[in-house]
Order: C-alpha cells, then sequence, then structure tokens
C-alpha cells in the first residue's frame, strides 16, 4: 500500500489525521474545471500552473469535478469510456502528488439528462446536462429520476465508479470522493437521499483508502434544514460539509451579512447536527442574488478579504480544516490571491487539533469580535474586526482602519494562570510575544484581523 492515506482520526473523529499518525489539516480553494474548453495537454498545463502555485503558498487540498468535459470519461456515449480523459486525470493526479496535495473529486453535477438546450451557469466549461445516458442519445434511460431510482440507474453510475477505480483506488493523492455536487438540486429529496444512502457503501467498496462523502446546496434557505438533518445522520459519510455564500437574494439574514459570521454559523449548523466528525465549508465566496452570478465585489477585493475570512472564519468555528472558497479564476488567480493559503498555513502550523480537542466559542467587544479554539494546552483566537466588512471595503471603497491600543482580557479565553501570549498578523506576515499585564494582552496595531495564542 503507497500511502500514507487521509482519514478520520481514530483517536478525536471530529479532525482528520493520516495513516502514519499525522494531523492533517485541509488547506485550499476549489479548482473544479477550466473555465474555457481545453485540450489535454492544455488541461494538464492549467492544473500543473495552479497547484503549484497551491502548493507553493503552503495548501495541501483541493476539490475537482469529473464531469467536467476536459474530465468526463463517458461523454461521447453510454458505457464507452474514453482512455484519452483517463489520462489526463491520472497526470493531474501524479502532479498534485509530487507537489504534496490531496484531492476531493466530485464524480457527477448534472442537474437534467434531457438532450435539449437548457441555460447554463459554466457554459463550455461545465453543464448541468448530461444526456448521454438518455435513450434519444442511445442510452438507457429516460429521466434523472430514472438515473437515480432504477435498477438500471444504479448500473450506469457504478459501472463508471469501477472503471475509476480501476485507476485510481490505491492513489495517495486522493484524500475524498464526492458522490455528486448538490445533489439535491436533482429533484425530489425522494429520490436523491435513498441513492446516496446506497451509493456511500458502494463509493467505500471501491476506494477502501479514500474518505466516501456526499454534499448539498447552499444553506441559505429554511428549506435546507431538513436536507443537512438527513445528511448529519447518513451512516458511511465519512465528514459533513456545506456549501453557503454572500449572497443578497438569501433568505436567511447570515447569508448577507459580515462574511466571518455567515461561514462561521454555517459551521455551527453543521456541529450542532453531528458535533463528532470532521467538519468542513466546502464552498464559500460571494454571488449576486440567487447565484446569478459572481459578485461584483471581487473586482474591488484586490487584497483578499473575501477569501480570508472564507478560510480563517470556518476553522476557528470548529472546523477541520480551512473553507474551500470558489471563483478560483474570476477571483483568486485573477488577483494572485495564492498567497492567502500560505498565511493560514503558518496561522495553523505544528498544531495537533485532535491532542488539544479544540472547542469553538465566540467573544466580543466593542471593536472586535473574537472567534476562539480553546484547547488543552493553548487557545486560538482570530480576531476580527468589526469595522471592516465587505459593505465598508469593497461596495463602500473604505480603507480598512488601523486598530490600534487595543486590549483583550485572556480570562474570556479560557482557563488561567496563562503562561505565554504571542501573535500572528497574517496580512503582515509578522509576529511575535504580545505585552501583558496580568491577564490584560495589549494588541499590536492591525488591519482587519489578527490571531493570538495563549499558551496556559
Amino acid at each position: 500500500m503507497p500511502g500514507p492515506y487521509v482519514q478520520v482520526s481514530a483517536a478525536n473523529p471530529r479532525f482528520f489525521e493520516t495513516t502514519d499518525g499525522r494531523p492533517f489539516i485541509p488547506i485550499g480553494p476549489n479548482i473544479c474545471f477550466p473555465r474555457s474548453p481545453l485540450d489535454p495537454e492544455q488541461t494538464v498545463a492549467y492544473y500543473d500552473r495552479l497547484i503549484g502555485k497551491l502548493a507553493a503558498a503552503g495548501g495541501n487540498f483541493l476539490r475537482l469535478w469529473l464531469g467536467a468535459p476536459c474530465f468526463e470519461i463517458e461523454a461521447r456515449a453510454a458505457g464507452r469510456f474514453e482512455e484519452e480523459k483517463l489520462r489526463t486525470i491520472a497526470r493531474v493526479v501524479e502532479i498534485a502528488e509530487r507537489a504534496g496535495v490531496r484531492i476531493k473529486f466530485t464524480f457527477e453535477h448534472f442537474r437534467t439528462m434531457e438532450p435539449k438546450p437548457q441555460a447554463e451557469i459554466f457554459p463550455g466549461a461545465a453543464s448541468f446536462v448530461k444526456d448521454v445516458h438518455h435513450r434519444q442519445r442511445g442510452g438507457s434511460l429516460e429521466s434523472i429520476g430514472e438515473f437515480l431510482t432504477s435498477p438500471e440507474g444504479a448500473r450506469v453510475f457504478l459501472r463508471k465508479l469501477d472503471v475509476l477505480a480501476e485507476r485510481f483506488r490505491e492513489s495517495p493523492a486522493v484524500m475524498a470522493w464526492e458522490l455528486w455536487n448538490e445533489v439535491n438540486c436533482t429533484g425530489p429529496m425522494a429520490h436523491w437521499a435513498p441513492w446516496t444512502e446506497r451509493m456511500l457503501p458502494e463509493l467505500k467498496a471501491r476506494f477502501p483508502h479514500h474518505l466516501a462523502i456526499q454534499s448539498l446546496g447552499s444553506f441559505s434557505a429554511m428549506s435546507a434544514h431538513p436536507h443537512y438533518d438527513w445528511l448529519a445522520r447518513v451512516p458511511g459519510n465519512d465528514f459533513l460539509q456545506v456549501h453557503r455564500y454572500l449572497d443578497p437574494g438569501a433568505e436567511i439574514d447570515v447569508c448577507r451579512g459580515p462574511l466571518d459570521l455567515l461561514c462561521a454559523d454555517a459551521i455551527r449548523e453543521l456541529r450542532e447536527r453531528n458535533p463528532a466528525t470532521p467538519l468542513i465549508l466546502a464552498e464559500g465566496g460571494a454571488v449576486e442574488a440567487n447565484h446569478s452570478a459572481p459578485s461584483h465585489l471581487y473586482a474591488a477585493d484586490t487584497a483578499g478579504m473575501i477569501l480570508h475570512d472564507v478560510l480563517f472564519a470556518p476553522f476557528f468555528a470548529g472546523a477541520a480544516g480551512g473553507g474551500q472558497c470558489w471563483h478560483w479564476e474570476k477571483y483568486i488567480d485573477r488577483h494572485d490571491l495564492w498567497w492567502h493559503f500560505g498565511r493560514f498555513a503558518k496561522a495553523v502550523a505544528g498544531l495537533d487539533p485532535r491532542a488539544e480537542n479544540y472547542q469553538p466559542c465566540q467573544r466580543e467587544n466593542r471593536h472586535l469580535r473574537c472567534h476562539a479554539l480553546q484547547g488543552k494546552t493553548h487557545t486560538l483566537v482570530w480576531c476580527r474586526d468589526k469595522g471592516n466588512t465587505w459593505e465598508t471595503e469593497l461596495d463602500g471603497g473604505q480603507a480598512p482602519a488601523l486598530r490600534t491600543g487595543e486590549t483583550l482580557d485572556a480570562r474570556a479565553f479560557g482557563p488561567s494562570p496563562l503562561r505565554a501570549a504571542s501573535y500572528y498578523n497574517p496580512w503582515t506576515d509578522a509576529g511575535g510575544s504580545l505585552e501583558r499585564a496580568g491577564s490584560s494582552l495589549s494588541l499590536p496595531p492591525f488591519h482587519r484581523s489578527l490571531v493570538i495564542r495563549l499558551d496556559t
């Protein structure tokens, strides 16, 4: 067995570890597909460049959709698997393995099988229509409902899994296999819920070294509650994921407010449903109303404030890793924001969440909202300036204020006595010891946010 693989920690199932015993904190974005059609060589070059940037910054994790045109192995005819696409996937896996980056593969993302023109969110890049299995195209099925509920639909899906398992079941670069992107968007829960419950064991049987998971759509409306209630209870779902964006059309108020709160609240929703499994914000970022387009805020966010909050807030709310930002081309790569993954990696360097058994809490004063992780030997606190938001900086054009003279009372975050206190500024990549008088901590001047560590 080549290993080491990533698994849920046996000692503390809220976190990940590798099979050789080291803690693993996932750090990386979605890089699901190229936004423009690419041939195999261009696809490999595309991922070589982006994985290289991610790894060089300190990232170790990404998500990739196997239903995208450059990776879809069953694009031309049902049951005809394309060797060239399999080689392309294998070459990307090799790039990731050399770079020390793990991949979460998503098998399917389509939402209809009707062979007719459909409105597309990602035209030319990742269609939500897959008609190759429709009878009009020579397939054996009539609808996505039949795909999810019939024995023939199961046979069609498992046949594809078998082909991919033959190639990739032993790869240590693969961390997880996700059955379907936002499976609840395919139709009635009576179709996709039983299908998921049947397919997770099938998935695990074919990929015994990898994690098996499912995903749901954005947690932005009351209708999402029963779906996430169900997901948190599904046997064989190795870790719990959530999607959530800053969305002015969202029904839930928190989805229209500060990024740190909407991300932290998403993790809270998962934690309340299942406090004994790893939690991940699997998609985050900002969109126009009701996901109609990438947010206009990205054009102004050249510093990466949105990415910073998506990365940091979930972890400091109790997630097993950093949040996974969407819009990797139109935002992250456009503004060359890869360095943010390195700053998060430095903030968590040397940590063992399993041993610390971090417990999240939130505190605030007039100026700061503090997302904290209380551990056995120390407490980590991410201090977020409440006066700096997407509304002030990105929509309002107001530069982030320099916070000076801020103090915190260490007693608010855990037991005493306090042995040592230090800080790390992820915006300047600087750190050091904190001045203190008893339990009162004097924070250095900073913009937007600061990470502090309290050793007890």
